[in-house]
């Protein structure tokens, strides 16, 4: 009986991370891993060479990427992805502090949580179109610029602790999606007339379109005055230190906790630095007009 259910396990194990022959070759002089053969990169074979590796090569014929692969590769300044890859999995990347730019291949369809921490990450590019999930590109502080061909769809996904993420663009605007004067929009019929606010957007003034019924601004430092329509139902905020005024035609009271600014049916919702709600916190009183 055990040597039979051992056997399911091997199966199921082979089902999920398809394995056949991938090569792991390190130069010491370059510092480099060079990543060859069809299959997938498991974690437990990169590990070893996460103290030491500068850059990484994976050659064509790779197909996926295990999860936690290259998690913490602190000194991996460069990687290069290849044409065949199709997965990549959680975390994947997340802690590369110094990884400064990346390409994500057209066949990769979705990315979860895969480069949160990547401090140093300047420029992220994606050949085709892309869903993001769950903090993909949270506290990647150098990214002042992000690009989409085509945006699927962007889950929990707010790019916290992206300091200096001034500008967001869609350039196939024809989806759920699309963006104007470097601002996220989303008409999806799940999630319609929602704003996503670029951290590091430098304007101290902006007024919404009467159309928005929803508008997320995450630690924006520059902020000072927002304008919203009487149709508006949610703000989410993480504390943006210099905003001082929410502006609208009706009368929007303060409940003195910081969690609850509400216009008729409208909340306005304090989120902590993790993205997650902050219940019964008690901040600097905005001045709600």
């Amino acid at each position: 009986m055990k040597n039979f259910l051992f056997v399911i396990f091997l199966l199921v194990s082979v089902n999920i991370y398809p394995q056949k022959e991938v090569k792991y070759i390190y130069s010491g002089r370059d510092s480099t891993l060079t990543i060859s053969g069809k299959g997938w990169i498991q974690s437990s074979d990169v590990n070893k060479y996460s103290k030491k590796c500068v850059r990484v090569i994976i050659k064509e014929g790779i197909e996926g990427i295990q999860f936690g692969s290259f998690l913490g590769f602190r000194f991996m300044k460069e990687i290069q992805l290849p044409n065949t890859l199709q997965y990549i999995g959680k975390v994947a990347f997340s802690n590369c502090s110094s990884l400064k730019s990346v390409k994500i291949p057209p066949k990769v369809k979705e990315l979860t949580e895969s480069f949160i921490g990547c401090d140093s990450l300047r420029q992220i590019s994606f050949s085709d179109s892309i869903y993001l999930d769950l903090s993909t590109l949270d506290k990647c502080g150098s990214l002042e610029k992000l690009s989409f061909n085509y945006l699927i769809g962007l889950s929990n996904c707010y790019f916290v602790g992206c300091k200096q993420m001034e500008y967001i663009e869609v350039k196939d605007s024809t989806g759920g999606y699309y963006s104007s004067d470097g601002v996220l929009y989303c008409r999806k019929l799940y999630c319609p007339n929602r704003v996503l606010y670029p951290p590091a957007k430098k304007d101290k003034c902006y007024v919404f379109s009467d159309t928005i019924k929803e508008i997320t601004i995450l630690q924006n430092p520059y902020i000072e005055e927002i304008h919203v329509s009487d149709d508006i139902r949610k703000i989410n905020l993480l504390p943006c230190e210099n905003l001082k005024l929410i502006k609208s035609n009706s009368k929007i009271y303060y409940d003195g906790r910081g969690d609850n600014l509400k216009m008729d049916s409208l909340v306005i919702q304090k989120y902590r630095e993790s993205g997650h709600p902050m219940p019964y916190v008690r901040e600097r009183q905005l001045h709600i007009k």
